[in-house]
């Protein structure tokens, strides 16, 4: 006595793979991630560039304010 097992093969996955979440999305969080970067880049400049100004400047920020 022979038995014979059969397997249903899995439905095909799409050929187009899809990024959860909506483009205008990516698009809003890509954009904030350069504006930070941008902003990181324009410190490390200016403070490369004139470190004078920030070593006079430290002492009058507030440490209770954090600013």
């Amino acid at each position: 006595m022979e038995a014979t097992l059969t397997a249903e093969m899995p439905a095909p996955r799409p050929s187009r793979w899809r990024v959860p979440g909506s483009a205008g999305m990516w698009v809003g969080i890509t954009c904030e991630f350069v504006e930070f970067a941008v902003l990181f880049c324009v410190y490390f400049v200016a403070r490369a560039h004139f470190p004078d100004a920030f070593e006079q400047g430290a002492p009058r920020l507030s440490k209770l304010a954090g600013t």
